[in-house]
Formats: C-alpha cells, sequence, structure tokens
C-alpha cells in the first residue's frame, strides 16, 4: 500500500520559478481532490497536515502564492474564513467589495439593531422599512 506521501508525489509536478508544487490529478472548481482516511479531501488540505500538522477547528486554508492547485506546505498558511476573503478581494478587487463597506447607500449603519442578514447578504433595517412605507402610501 502506499503512503500518502507517494501518493501526493506521484500526481503533483514542481512549477520553475514560482516555487509552487501543482496538483496534476484530479480538481474540483481549481483545487486538487484526493481520497484520503475514507473519504475525498482537498490535497492542499492534505498536504499541509502531512507536513505541518492538525488544522485547528474552525479555520481554513490560505494560499500565498493564489494558485488553488498549489500544495507546498511553505505556501500555505492558516487563517480565519474572513482573512481568507480579505486576501482573495485584495488580489481579486472585482470580487464582492460589499464585505467592506459599513454603511449603506443611504449612510445608515450596518450594525446592532440596523442590520438584518439573510442568506449572507447585509440589509439595512432602516432603508427596507423606508421602502415598505412607500409601497404601502403607494397603494392607498
Amino acid at each position: 500500500m502506499t503512503t500518502i506521501l507517494e501518493r501526493l508525489a506521484a500526481r503533483s509536478m514542481p512549477l520553475p520559478f514560482s516555487g509552487c508544487i501543482v496538483w496534476t490529478g484530479s480538481k474540483c472548481r481549481g483545487y486538487g481532490r484526493i481520497y484520503h482516511d475514507g473519504k475525498t479531501r482537498a490535497t492542499h488540505r492534505v498536504a499541509f497536515e502531512t507536513f505541518r500538522g492538525k488544522i485547528p477547528e474552525g479555520l481554513e486554508i490560505n494560499h500565498l502564492c493564489r494558485n488553488k492547485a498549489c500544495i507546498n506546505p511553505a505556501h500555505l498558511e492558516v487563517v480565519t474564513g474572513s482573512q481568507n476573503l480579505r486576501y482573495d478581494y485584495a488580489i481579486k478587487p472585482w470580487g464582492n467589495q460589499n464585505t467592506g463597506k459599513t454603511h449603506c447607500p443611504r449612510g445608515h449603519a450596518y450594525s446592532g439593531d440596523n442590520l438584518r442578514v439573510i442568506s449572507g447578504k447585509r440589509y439595512c433595517k432602516t432603508c427596507v422599512n423606508e421602502q415598505k412605507r412607500e409601497r404601502r402610501q403607494s397603494c392607498k
């Protein structure tokens, strides 16, 4: 039976100049996939755990090189989900830029009793209430 190190090495290839070790096997949305410990897992997570230790509960792996297929443990770091998003949006500023906004377009704060989150999208309660009031007035 082959070890996980042998399996990772068999399906990866070092890229010159970048230092990335790219997974050449199965991928999903750009991330390498490998069957390990009874389930299909992301190769970058398996590589990190194999070389650097367990990933703490609730944390994610960030690719410092921005290459989703890279399994080089030196290019991987443990971060929170919000840190990972910030890194991603710093590289791709055309992504969801709303995560950094603290106020709605009309200037109301996205916080406390004025904030409502539905399916990850933030709503300003003051604006929603004003829109409802305006709709009710137009129906009379």
